[in-house]
Parts: structure tokens; C-alpha cells; sequence
């Protein structure tokens, strides 16, 4: 997600981590992963020269074969006999992407929900940065609140925004977080309205409420969360 948006720091570091993979895998058996490996450097030096916004079926292809590359590392590269087949076949479709060559139409199942599986963690990181985002946006509204209960401008697009956190929380079946992103909104939407200085328990409150928040948040990051 961060390559694709262009970032140079990030684009060294990915070149360095792949630099690294390739010569962790360089003793290993089996060319399929070998080929992997070399199809991830070859994107990072064609991300690296860059000056276009980068094709969506290499956003995806590299997603999916960055996603099938921490599957097998997380198993130990043990208990599938064609896993180094899988990994070779990946290779090719990423370095087709690579060169600007339309992938094949026909592709097996197992790469079709290893690309899917991909589609639905960039969907997940795209959420998670846009809610971080809205957070730190709403915590800073609310301290400047906080501290002088006249800045009250910015309280209803603050609002709008935990609004729209507890709103993707609920499609993506996180009801108990969603529920507490709307209760948020619910209450910064009472100080927006009201003239009176809050009292100090209510902002404890609500400042707590939003640091849980993106505590849970932060967590969808972690592999293996299942909400």
C-alpha cells in the first residue's frame, strides 16, 4: 500500500527487505521460490523507476505474491508438496505484470483465492490508514476543545468522521467497535450543540473511549486477527 503511493523511503526499504529475502532463500531447494524472490526484486527496481501511478494488476499480483510468500514462510515452507510449483507460477504471473503483459485469464483456484484474499487485505489496510487518519483528526479536534470549549468549528466534521469509522466497522462485522465509534460521535455531537463548558469526567471519557478505539484498530494489523 505505502509502494504504490509512491514513497521513495519506502521503496528503499522494500529493496532492502527483498535483498534480504533473496539471500535467505538462496540456500534453500527449489527454484519456484528462487524465481519468487528475483520476481520481487524485479518489481522493486520497477517501482523504484516509476513516474505513473502504478498499474492495478501489479498492485494486485504483488499483493497476492507478497501474501502467498508469508503464507509459506509462516508454514515453515513444509506440508505442500507443490508448494515451490505454486511459488514458481506466482513468480511468473507477478513478473508478467511487471514487464505490462496481461496476466492469463485462466488461472487455478488456489491462486484465485490467494488474489482474493490479497484484494480483501488491501481493502483492510485502505480502512485501517483512512480510521487512523480520522482518530488522530478527532483527538486533535478534541483537545484543542478541550482546552478552549470555544473551538467548536471543527466538531461536526468530527462527527461525520467517526461516523464513517463506525459505518465501515459495521460492514466489516466489528459490531461492539462500531458501536463505540457511533456512541463517540454521538457524544462529540452533544458538545458540538451545547454552550456549557463540558465537565473534566465527560472529556476523560470520551478521550478513553477514542484511545480504545484506535487501540482495536491498530490491531486489525496483526496477522492472524480474527475480530
Amino acid at each position: 500500500e505505502k509502494l504504490v503511493q509512491g514513497r521513495p523511503a519506502d521503496v528503499a526499504v522494500f529493496a532492502e527487505s527483498i535483498a534480504e529475502l533473496t539471500a535467505a532463500v538462496a540456500g534453500l531447494p527449489g527454484a519456484g521460490i528462487h524465481a519468487l524472490a528475483e520476481a520481487f526484486a524485479a518489481t522493486g527496481r520497477v517501482l523504484a523507476a516509476a513516474t505513473a501511478p502504478v498499474p492495478e494488476a501489479l498492485i494486485l499480483e504483488g499483493a497476492s505474491a507478497l501474501l502467498f510468500a508469508e503464507q509459506a514462510f509462516e508454514r515453515g515452507l513444509r506440508g505442500r508438496v507443490d508448494l515451490d510449483a505454486r511459488a514458481g507460477e506466482m513468480a511468473a504471473r507477478l513478473l508478467q505484470a511487471v514487464a505490462g503483459s496481461p496476466a492469463d485469464e485462466e488461472i487455478p483456484r488456489w491462486l484465485r483465492d490467494s488474489s482474493l484474499a490479497a484484494q480483501e487485505r488491501l481493502t483492510m489496510v485502505s480502512f485501517i490508514a483512512e480510521a487512523q487518519g480520522s482518530l488522530r483528526s478527532a483527538e486533535q479536534v478534541l483537545d484543542s476543545f478541550f482546552r478552549d470549549p470555544t473551538q467548536r468549528a471543527e466538531l461536526p466534521q468530527t462527527v461525520r468522521q467517526l461516523q464513517q469509522v463506525a459505518g465501515a466497522l459495521r460492514v466489516l462485522d466489528h459490531g461492539d467497535a462500531a458501536a463505540a465509534a457511533a456512541s463517540a460521535a454521538e457524544r462529540v455531537q452533544v458538545l458540538s450543540a451545547a454552550e456549557p463548558v463540558p465537565c473534566a469526567s465527560d472529556c476523560e471519557l470520551l478521550a478513553s473511549s477514542l484511545g480504545a478505539l484506535g487501540f482495536f484498530i491498530d490491531s486489525l494489523q496483526q496477522p492472524g486477527h480474527s475480530g
